[in-house]
């Protein structure tokens, strides 16, 4: 795990992006299937890879947002008077959480709980691991009956990645994108769009991002990045 280094236009958490950043993907078993509903259940996702200039999550996530690893480890900052509807991540599997500072997409808010106001920020959590595959973030999202649309940030280093988004009662299609592959020692970071809407109340979201193939298991181990979540 290394920090910042100014060698070229970043990225990525920390990292120095040496490739062009393609463009979004979906569709096929790599991407995302647009016609993905069951009954009024639906679930439609697409992963758009490359750096974001300044997310504002104020106005991105107007129901909920929630930030990961402002300056130091384990922090987490939330929409002060949001809905709640965004859990923190849950860690599975292995590997090493920390925070890391300094890329090339930043966020910023200003109307955050505890930090109430923060500009361009570039920190988040990640997972630092030598394993060959499985370790993995997982946040959880209550869905609406209404159509809303939640947006991850998020980033890979060295890393073939999986992104999975389901019901919690099946009641629409899960969504599967394994497009995002960097197999050299590079990071990129990308948000992963997802539109959804649950049939009845009190249904939830599941996301996973996981580690598919890891490229990096010696030497500069690969990484899953997690900066934040909007909700609107």
């Amino acid at each position: 795990m290394r920090r910042l280094v100014l060698l070229a236009a970043m990225s990525g958490c920390g990292r120095v992006a040496f490739e062009p950043l393609p463009s979004a993907s979906s569709g096929g078993d790599g991407g995302s299937d647009p016609d993905s509903t069951t009954g009024s259940a639906s679930l439609v996702g697409s992963l758009v890879r490359g750096a974001w200039a300044n997310v504002d999550l104020t106005v991105e996530g107007t129901i909920d947002w929630i930030h990961f690893g402002l300056a130091t480890t384990g922090t987490v900052n939330r929409k002060a008077g949001g809905s709640g509807a965004i859990s923190n991540f849950t860690h599975i599997n292995g590997g090493l959480i920390s925070a890391q500072f300094g890329a090339g997409s930043f966020v910023s808010w200003s109307d955050g709980t505890p930090t109430a106001s923060a500009t361009t920020v570039p920190d988040c959590e990640i997972i630092d691991t030598s394993n060959p595959s499985g370790d993995a973030f997982r946040i959880t999202i209550a869905a609406s009956t209404t159509k809303q649309t939640a947006r991850f940030y998020i980033g890979n280093w060295c890393l073939r990645t999986r992104i999975e988004a389901e019901m919690d009662d099946g009641s629409a299609k899960a969504m599967t994108d394994t497009s995002w592959e960097l197999q050299t020692p590079v990071g990129e970071t990308g948000q992963y769009i997802l539109d959804m809407q649950a049939a009845e109340p009190g249904r939830s979201v599941i996301f996973t991002f996981t580690v598919d193939q890891n490229f990096c298991t010696t030497g500069d181990l690969g990484e899953l990045w997690l900066m934040a979540v909007a909700l609107r």
